[in-house]
């Protein structure tokens, strides 16, 4: 239900953090009755830690405006209940493959987009990259972003060689799409989540997140198992 919510919001215009603030708003509790008293207030939530360019990382709505779903949490945190953690050695083989050169083997490509610290967090490894400002662009309004995860393999995604799964809503100039498949090792789940609101004065982002997948799928093959 939230996703179609969301997936409604950014292709009428409405802002993610309204949208947020709309469902928020339908789970406040009541007032206590007239002479009884009101329960303890919960413990306040600890604040998002937050990138450069202000999105949050705990994967809700904020940065950009507010019209672009954040990255997870920028702090490692313990691997969820089934999860596994990634070795030493497995994260270094993933760096090998996620560098800007190998993600944007174009120089003029690469030299727009800036990388974000990569992010560990519940056994998941990822990778962010955003479209720096460009002329037309409205800051705070437009964006380009790409974000690569890699977990160990589980039951949540096809088998290894199988066609990716894809997931998208919006339109060709404000769109989000989620492409996912296992490696071909049978070792990592793999997505590629892309986001994008732009002016039309702007040409279509090179890199799209099902050919990104597949490029990354190409690398982490090649690249020594640990």
């Amino acid at each position: 239900m939230r996703q179609s919510l969301a997936i409604r919001a950014l292709s009428t215009g409405v802002s993610w953090i309204g949208l947020t603030a709309l469902i928020g708003g339908c789970q406040q509790r009541p007032a206590p009755a007239d002479g009884i008293a009101a329960a303890p207030a919960a413990a306040p939530e600890t604040s998002v830690a937050t990138s450069a360019n202000g999105a949050a990382r705990d994967g809700k709505a904020s940065g950009h405006g507010e019209n672009v779903i954040g990255t997870d949490n920028a702090i490692a945190a313990a691997p969820a209940p089934g999860a596994t953690a990634l070795s030493a050695s497995e994260i270094a083989r993933l760096d090998s493959v996620m560098t800007p050169e190998a993600v944007f083997p174009d120089p003029a490509q690469r030299g727009a987009y800036r990388a974000d610290p990569p992010v560990v967090k519940d056994g998941k490894r990822s990778y962010t990259f955003e479209l720096s400002a460009q002329p037309g662009m409205v800051a705070g309004q437009h964006f380009h972003s790409i974000t690569f995860a890699f977990t160990p393999a589980s039951t949540t995604r096809p088998a290894a060689g199988s066609e990716p799964e894809i997931m998208s809503g919006g339109g060709p100039r404000g769109s989000f799409v989620r492409a996912s498949a296992r490696s071909a090792d049978g070792a990592y789940d793999v997505s590629v989540m892309e986001r994008m609101l732009l002016p039309n004065t702007l040409p279509s982002p090179a890199i799209r997140a099902d050919t990104a997948l597949g490029a990354a799928l190409q690398r982490l093959e090649r690249a020594s198992a640990p």
